[in-house]
């Protein structure tokens, strides 16, 4: 059967909402909108249930679940991506990656395209991309004239704010695998994932819930770890990424017991509670 993976888990997590509801026989909720789909969503052409790498697939993740192409399509360029390109970014400027900065470089008041290449203890070498001829042999006269002033302006290429919403969204989804429907479809988590759709315009302190762990000991065994906090009230989410170099993310999520409106207030007080250490913003 083609897609058995996907109809392996559909068949698990039709079982799951069963549990909790009789309301969606024979049917799966896309964990993010909560939109049902039967098993045909899987075999179409193009599917409307999809399987989704929990952690990104480019950030070392392997564990999936199923959710529905438009949250899968939207959520990877708009959210997942500024995540990716985060970690990339900081470990171009630790020296730790083969892959360069993009920037641009003003010589003379005429501005061209630019590949910037830090390596640890090593020279960082500055690269010009294709440009036109004409401004390239000008910036030549002017290097030969001896310019005294280069400006150059990096391009990391990622919104802040909407990377820490991606590792929310993961610890979402990992409390998915976790504990199905009966968590999801708790008010507590519906106010999760109000977060999470709102990524254009998501709370700033976001910054101080989500978090790089350093120098965990013991270190993470597996991809996803889970912790009870304050009494179990929030569950701290210990996540592995894994771009040029291995890091380890923090975020929380609430009990589902917990009243939506004290979600926010609640996380970032599990966040103060486990002195995480500076967060995500300042890195």
């Amino acid at each position: 059967m083609p897609r058995e993976r996907a109809h392996r888990l559909f068949s698990q997590l039709s079982v799951d909402l069963a549990k909790i509801t009789a309301d969606y026989p024979a049917q799966v909720l896309c964990p993010l909108c909560l939109t049902p789909f039967t098993k045909e969503a899987i075999d179409l052409e193009e599917p409307d249930l999809t399987e989704e790498h929990i952690i990104p697939e480019k950030l070392g993740g392997t564990l999936v679940t199923l959710t529905c192409k438009r949250c899968n399509n939207t959520y990877g360029s708009k959210v997942e991506a500024h995540l990716v390109q985060m970690l990339r970014s900081h470990d171009s400027l630790k020296g730790t990656s083969n892959r360069p900065l993009r920037g641009r470089m003003e010589i003379g008041g005429m501005t061209v395209p630019a590949d910037i290449e830090w390596k640890a203890a090593e020279t960082t070498t500055i690269r010009l991309r294709p440009f036109k001829p004409a401004v390239h042999e000008a910036i030549k006269k002017h290097l030969r004239d001896g310019t005294d002033e280069i400006n150059l302006n990096l391009n990391f290429r990622y919104i802040p704010l909407r990377s820490y919403v991606a590792v929310f969204r993961i610890a979402y989804l990992a409390m998915f695998r976790e504990l199905s429907y009966g968590y999801i479809l708790s008010r507590a988590a519906g106010a999760v994932r109000e977060i999470i759709a709102r990524f254009e315009n998501a709370p700033e302190q976001l910054g101080d819930i989500v978090g790089e762990a350093k120098n965990m000991s013991p270190a993470p065994t597996e991809p996803l770890q889970f912790y009870a906090v304050r009494g179990g009230i929030a569950v701290m989410v210990v996540i592995t990424l894994l771009a040029d170099t291995k890091r380890h993310y923090v975020t929380f999520m609430p009990s589902p017991e917990l009243a939506p409106e004290m979600v926010l207030e609640t996380l970032l007080a599990a966040a103060q509670t486990v002195g995480k250490g500076r967060p995500a913003k300042d890195q």
